[in-house]
């Protein structure tokens, strides 16, 4: 007597079933590894637009006299402005708000960095701090008796 196998047909659509499974598994990760190296790419420009507000803030922290002096940076020439830069193919554009304030004397100066990723999608970040009007050559003095 002969009997046919029942499980035959099954077999095949096993298959079909695991390659589906398989395939739907490999396309979701896929998507995720395209999705970390976009999110990566943001991260990179938010450091780099970070890095430049830094740069930029510091560079006004550094000035050398009170008042307009040539070939320096002076506390009295603090303004508000703009520019722009490029890093990796990804234009940043900067610009500060300064707001002079009194007693005591000092500016406030906020910084903001804008630019667009590779999808589009516009990015801001912005930092602030105040800066004092402090003579620089008297900075070593600050904490010494006059």
């Amino acid at each position: 007597m002969y009997h046919k196998n029942k499980s035959s047909g099954n077999t095949l659509l096993d298959v079909l079933l695991a390659i589906l499974i398989f395939a739907g598994a490999l396309f979701a990760m896929i998507e995720f590894q395209t999705s970390l190296l976009r999110d990566r790419g943001i991260v990179n420009q938010e450091s780099t637009a970070l890095s430049l507000a830094e740069d930029k803030m510091q560079y006004f922290r550094s000035y050398t006299a009170l008042t307009t002096t040539p070939n320096a940076l002076a506390y009295e020439d603090i303004v508000s402005g703009n520019a722009s830069t490029t890093v990796d193919n990804t234009t940043y554009l900067l610009s500060w708000t300064v707001t002079n304030l009194t007693d005591p004397t000092r500016k406030n100066v906020q910084i903001q960095v804008d630019w667009t990723d590779s999808a589009n999608a516009a990015h801001t970040i912005s930092i602030e701090s105040v800066i004092a009007s402090i003579d620089p050559t008297l900075t070593g003095k600050v904490s010494e008796n006059l």
